[in-house]
């Protein structure tokens, strides 16, 4: 079996002596595709969780109502002239109201429906913070019972954190809730 004719691979020939990794670098490099602005794609993803149930997503988007104002779903334009450039490729589309519908608050459907704009670009930290809350067992985010107490979490940055020991799911909830509005208000 050959081997790629890029100097130093050991990598197999997959096609045109060059490794597939190779031959893909080069295949790109020589054949770019067309490129959609960045808010486009968020445009089209925001519309799909909506409106098509063969999506992945639609079950917590378009399955719970959530839809996509008529003045954007047909016509991404004018969603592109509403939400403004995307200026960092850290952003993504996010919802104000987690609840409420992707709406420009300005076309006749939100008009009718006494809508306001719900969108906005957002880092992933604030995408983080606003985000529909998992109740466990208990009923209490952040909020475990261990044997004969509570124990308050809360996740932050990927990691969770401990916040405590309590005799009462009411004091490890309060821990949870101060911990969360703090994290709101300095990050």
């Amino acid at each position: 079996m050959s081997k790629c004719v890029i100097p130093e691979c050991t990598k197999p020939v997959s096609c045109k002596n060059l490794c597939k990794p190779h031959y893909m670098k080069e295949y790109i490099k020589n054949n770019p595709r067309p490129k959609r602005a960045a808010w486009y794609g968020a445009w089209a993803r925001a519309k799909s969780r909506c409106h098509n149930p063969s999506s992945p997503d639609y079950k917590n988007y378009g399955g719970r109502g959530i839809i996509m104002c008529d003045g954007w779903r047909y016509n991404p334009q004018k969603f592109n002239k509403d939400m403004g450039p995307k200026l960092d490729e850290g952003l993504s589309l996010d919802r104000i109201d987690v609840d409420g519908n992707y709406s420009c608050g300005t076309c006749e459907h939100c008009q009718k429906n006494n809508w306001s704009m719900n969108c906005r670009w957002a880092t992933t930290v604030q995408q983080a913070h606003n985000k529909r809350s998992a109740r466990n067992k208990l009923g209490m985010n952040g909020v475990i019972k261990n044997k004969h107490h509570f124990e308050a979490y809360i996740c932050f940055r990927g990691d969770k954190k401990y916040l405590g020991s309590f005799n009462s799911i009411e004091e490890a909830g309060a821990a949870y809730l101060g911990a969360k509005k703090c994290i709101e208000l300095f990050f």
